[in-house]
């Protein structure tokens, strides 16, 4: 106050004194003004659109999203229809460096006398020597008091319960649909020879839709298991006409055991067929015959499934992170606003403090 007052202002006070210790503060809005659907104040919006429930007493719920009203009246006026597609400049208080929100803080402060209550967020990573930077340089600035929260600390042991969990769709194919054997498939024979015995696989291939549509099983000679080659001939031709392919058939039989008769078949110095079991011997057959006719389903079935399951692994990190950086309100399980040591929810009016 001093510092920023005019001679005459500090004359009249060595005169009269000071009957208030602080003229001007910054009190805590973070949490009424969620509660009131108003400004926050000198706070950051902690998000532009939150889901909230409407619970009725015959069961019939009905969730719909709120937005936050400056993003609600942005995209009325730019006719958007989802948060997510709001321009850069809507920031949520996540979002925020935490020197620069000092900074801005900082600017405030050299015209307010008293503390201001505002929240920064951090995330769960944050380390202690980030925190400490943080209460350094707020006392470099010159304010009068900074809270710090970071995600996922002790504190909120008694609210966190356990997150929603997100159905996720792992594969894009049409189930159930048996696909028509097409009129001008042609069948290939390729002879196997397997541990006990030998078999004729007869592979299916239409030129109009240039994939492999049907195969079945043929033992020649003695010795095999006939029946149950052919029922596993059967099952594979079936998986392929339901939308499958060589790399999800691969992937199913991965970690059967190698069978007794290839392992004598072998020992023996029989020249026997790729595969250590009838149905890799088969899988290996029908990959080297889409080679063979330039396919490239194999291919781009191991790469479109590889993305999957790296894009679930990647969605699973990030999910655990957003576990860690979110309060969960216990009586709705929407996220919790933090602000200045409370609690509150936008769904349901949940609030605490510490």
């Amino acid at each position: 106050l001093i510092e920023n007052s005019d001679g005459e202002t500090i004359e009249l006070i060595k005169k009269y004194g000071l009957r208030n210790s602080q003229l001007l503060t910054i009190a805590p809005t973070g949490s009424i003004g969620t509660m009131l659907q108003i400004s926050t104040g000198i706070e950051p919006n902690f998000a532009f659109s939150y889901t909230r429930k409407t619970e009725s007493l015959h069961g019939e719920d009905v969730f719909y999203e709120v937005f936050a009203p400056i993003a609600k009246e942005y995209m009325e006026k730019n006719n958007i229809e989802k948060s997510e597609d709001l321009p850069d400049f809507f920031v949520t208080a996540q979002n925020l460096d935490p020197i620069e929100r000092l900074e801005m803080q900082g600017a405030w402060q050299k015209r307010i006398d008293a503390s201001i209550s505002s929240t920064v967020n951090l995330i769960n990573k944050t380390t202690v020597e980030e925190v400490e930077n943080i209460y350094l340089k707020a006392w470099e600035l010159g304010l009068k008091g900074v809270t710090v929260y970071r995600a996922g600390c002790a504190r909120e042991g008694i609210l966190t319960v356990e997150p929603k969990k997100e159905e996720i769709e792992i594969l894009d194919i049409e189930r159930g649909k048996l696909r028509n054997i097409a009129e001008d498939t042609i069948y290939y024979p390729k002879n196997l020879r397997i541990g006990c015995g030998k078999l004729k696989v007869m592979i299916g291939y239409s030129p109009s839709e240039n994939q492999i549509q049907d195969l079945y099983v043929i033992r020649s000679g003695s010795g095999g298991c006939e029946k149950n080659i052919q029922a596993v001939a059967i099952f594979m031709s079936g998986m392929l006409r339901l939308g499958g392919n060589l790399f999800m058939l691969e992937k199913s039989i991965e970690g059967i055991s190698g069978c007794p008769a290839f392992a004598r078949g072998n020992a023996s110095g029989k020249r026997l067929s790729k595969g250590d079991t009838c149905p890799l011997a088969i899988l290996n057959i029908l990959k080297e015959f889409e080679k063979e006719m330039g396919l490239k389903d194999y291919e781009r079935a191991q790469i479109f499934i590889k993305a999957k399951e790296e894009k679930l692994i990647e969605k699973e990190i990030i999910d655990k992170e957003k576990d860690k950086n979110v309060v969960i309100c216990p009586d709705c399980g929407e996220p919790l606003e933090v602000s200045g040591g409370c609690y509150s929810c936008r769904a349901c009016g949940y609030s605490k403090c510490d």
